[in-house]
């Protein structure tokens, strides 16, 4: 489970979020190797740009993301953005 733990001012127009992982100290890793590189991850990054006025007004889906895990395995980073021409988001 992650949790809000940082948010900030991003560079230029952008924002940036972090949660961090919490584990209870009894809780055991799951030893799927299909898991085990979602288990590495400690931190999620979302970094977003300010949306502008008009695409508040725009249906609730109405963002495209790309997604990163850095050098170190443990971040994974998520970057928020606008939909490319033929790009669809699902329920």
């Amino acid at each position: 489970m992650f949790f809000l733990s940082r948010a900030r001012n991003g560079t230029g127009r952008a924002t940036v979020t972090e949660y961090a992982r919490h584990a209870a100290p009894s809780e055991e890793e799951c030893d799927k190797a299909s898991f085990r590189a979602a288990s590495t991850v400690h931190t999620v990054r979302v970094i977003a740009p300010r949306m502008s006025e008009s695409d508040w007004r725009r249906a609730p889906r109405r963002q495209c993301c790309r997604t990163k895990r850095t050098r170190w395995g443990s971040v994974l980073e998520v970057r928020i953005r606008r939909c490319g021409r033929g790009e669809l988001t699902t329920p």
